[in-house]
């Protein structure tokens, strides 16, 4: 079996803020990365395999078919009945044999075991930080949409925050019609804290 390609990675630890990545790299992400690799091969290979199958199928089929009218005599008078019930047929074949599928969400796999070396902190794609707590901010005016890309949280010196990066936009009159206009885009933090207020929210937009 070849070994997969993340077994010849090597972190260089370059910059004094990387100092330790290297360790936990070899001890944590790249057996992640080999798994990764190993599994997507062997996708690979198993649709491959499907694929020659249905070939084989198809040629079976068709050369077969056409074998038995023209030694039957019938080969003029069904070639093109013949031609659209076998296709329909392996039609058929192909949606209820479908390839495998290889898909998997690398930041979503990664980013966590990154961050286990700087403490125990929590990733999500999924969640976000609450609107209520951004609209408590006063740092936005009003917005009608609201996107949320990424979710990390934590706690730091006994505070818990919220780190996202996010996206508001309101809904303006354009020509006849309405069109979105971006009211801040980039990254925010909300910390939370043991007294009122209840949350501290620091937001840079991309271009800062």
């Amino acid at each position: 079996m070849a070994v997969p390609a993340a077994s010849n990675l090597v972190f260089e630890e370059r910059a004094p803020h990387e100092k330790g990545f290297a360790a936990h790299f070899d001890k944590h992400i790249r057996p992640k990365l080999d798994d990764m690799e190993t599994r997507r091969l062997e996708a690979k290979r198993g649709t491959l395999r499907r694929e020659l199958r249905r070939l084989l199928v198809a040629v079976i089929v068709y050369g077969g078919g056409m074998l038995l009218l023209h030694l039957t005599n019938m080969y003029v008078e069904y070639q093109l009945y013949f031609l659209v019930t076998a296709t329909l047929v392996l039609w058929g074949f192909w949606n209820f044999n479908p390839p495998g599928e290889y898909a998997v969400n690398r930041r979503e796999l990664l980013v966590p075991l990154i961050l286990n070396l700087l403490g125990k902190f929590r990733f999500s794609v999924d969640d976000e930080i609450p609107e209520t707590v951004l609209s408590s901010s006063k740092f936005f005016g009003s917005w009608s949409i609201y996107q949320s890309r990424t979710l990390i949280s934590g706690t730091h010196e006994s505070h818990a925050f919220d780190f996202a990066e996010i996206k508001l936009e309101r809904m303006i009159r354009k020509g006849e019609g309405y069109a979105p206009e971006t009211v801040f885009e980039g990254i925010c933090i909300a910390v939370r804290l043991p007294a009122p207020p209840a949350h501290l929210t620091i937001a840079v937009t991309s271009a800062d």
